[in-house]
């Protein structure tokens, strides 16, 4: 079993120096092939000055790694998060959906506010909830993506039932009963490589576990199939997209599909 404590926090360097003195833990080192984090930000075209994220490790390898990231949103405070990553997982999983359940407690307002996350793997016939949050999508960020609203807007039922056909997972997210992001994964064929495309969540549900729960449900599908990396895309300048794959074991490979965007992966037990 792998753990993972997440600390969002205004802070995050004064912060985990503290934990990393009080637990005896070490500065996270660079990914394998690099000396040091500079060299690593180099070769991978980011600039960690602007990550706002640290890390903490138990150099002995016994306890749970320490992961800090900057709070983007002012509201929910300093939160908590635990990730745990089985690597045997029981399979008594229906085989046309997937769900999964995520309790995230947030400080909103004084008082701790429970939501719950759910993640469903849609079928093609269910294409009507896909098509409302992915307009909603190109409503709000169409510079993440490589489709336009106007491209989608009036699109035919059938073009939306293509899309769920020609692309094997299409994954939506609800919290407290309401759809709030979906993320899609294909492998083109491959055994071994699957790839996360169209990841997004709804303003209002961000900070609340959601990314972090169709991630999960990406790298189960992932599992199944046989596959030993999920790779994905992402824009240089969306940092806080880049701080949940990272809080989610994703490392930069140095690589870019455009000039504006890197590559992440990770590798899969």
């Amino acid at each position: 079993m792998q753990m993972q404590i997440v600390f969002q926090t205004r802070n995050p360097s004064r912060l985990a120096d503290f934990w990393r003195h009080a637990l005896r833990y070490v500065r996270e080192p660079p990914p394998d092939g690099y000396a040091t984090w500079d060299d690593f930000a180099k070769q991978a075209g980011v600039d960690l000055t602007d990550a706002n994220v640290d890390a903490a490790v138990d150099p002995f390898g016994c306890g749970p790694r320490l992961l800090f990231e900057r709070v983007e949103n002012p509201t929910i405070g300093n939160a908590v998060h635990l990730d745990i990553n089985v690597a045997t997982r029981a399979q008594a999983v229906d085989d046309a959906r997937v769900t999964i359940d995520v309790e995230v407690a947030n400080r909103r307002g004084g008082t701790n506010h429970i939501m719950t996350v759910t993640t469903t793997t849609l079928t093609i016939d269910e294409w009507p909830k896909w098509r409302s949050l992915r307009l909603a999508t190109l409503a709000d960020a169409p510079e993440a993506f490589g489709s336009r609203l106007s491209d989608w807007a009036d699109a035919p039922d059938q073009r939306w039932r293509s899309r769920l056909r020609d692309v094997p997972l299409n994954v939506i997210a609800m919290l407290d009963n309401k759809s709030v992001g979906q993320v899609s994964a294909t492998n083109d064929g491959s055994s071994t490589s699957v790839e996360l495309i169209s990841m997004w969540v709804a303003p209002n549900a961000r900070g609340a576990g959601v990314g972090d729960a169709m991630i999960h449900a990406v790298i189960s599908w992932a599992e199944d199939q046989g596959a030993s990396v999920v790779e994905l895309s992402v824009k240089a300048a969306n940092l806080p997209a880049r701080r949940l794959y990272e809080r989610n074991r994703f490392l930069f490979n140095g690589n870019r599909d455009q000039a504006d965007e890197v590559r992440m992966i990770r590798t899969l037990p």
